[in-house]
């Protein structure tokens, strides 16, 4: 399930204006607004990262897939630029989120069992945008969970500028607040109906033994 041992604080954090309409507000600096610094800082040290995300994800074909799957089992597939991936649910399940590529393009694979949904994003920001907001010059970004739920859907955080996402893509909080991730077609099937129609495809593999234990604690 979606982790959130927040308690009282997410409510805190929705009060204080958190949960408000992205794209109809302008971006407000933390710095202006200590309380959100402070609470902000407490859901930190108690939710980031409880669950992990997987970072490092590896592929099997689909021979060896066989090991770990059944055809009833549920996968999110993509299709992107010739590349042709499966990422199973019940990996996802304990980690929500994946770190990837497909081919040269960043993404984040995120899917939230609460709500039994996933979106592939596009994890990448305008350079200049970044420099604006952020002081950054890189351009990818990379996500992980922040405990915290919001209209019962996960929130993730950029570990670049540390704003806040909804499961929608759009950020909530922090330098890159109102801005949208775009997202790419996907699909949960079966992995027998995803492996009929891209017999060409590679399965993302068990996490890494290191990282399913972080998500056991």
């Amino acid at each position: 399930m979606c982790a959130n041992d927040s308690g009282p604080l997410f409510l805190i954090l929705l009060a204080i204006g958190v949960g408000g309409t992205a794209a109809a507000q302008p971006y407000s600096s933390p710095a202006e607004d200590p309380e959100l610094i402070a609470v902000m800082s407490h859901v930190r040290q108690r939710s980031f990262d409880r669950m992990p995300a997987i970072d490092e994800p590896t592929f099997v074909d689909s021979a060896e897939a066989r090991i770990f799957l059944t055809g009833a089992d549920q996968v999110v597939g993509i299709e992107h630029q010739g590349v042709t991936k499966a990422y199973p649910i019940k990996f996802l399940n304990g980690h929500e989120l994946v770190n990837d590529r497909l081919g040269k393009d960043p993404v984040a694979v995120a899917w939230c069992p609460i709500v039994e949904r996933s979106i592939i994003y596009q994890a990448t920001i305008r350079p200049d945008i970044l420099r604006e907001r952020a002081n950054r010059i890189d351009s990818v970004l990379t996500f992980g969970i922040t405990g915290i739920l919001r209209n019962s859907a996960l929130v993730m955080y950029d570990r670049s500028t540390i704003s806040l996402w909804t499961l929608e893509g759009v950020a909530i909080s922090g330098p890159l607040r109102g801005l949208r991730l775009r997202s790419y077609p996907s699909e949960r099937t079966s992995w027998r109906s995803w492996l009929d129609r891209h017999p060409e495809t590679v399965v993302m593999g068990p996490p890494a033994p290191a990282v399913r234990r972080q998500a056991d604690h």
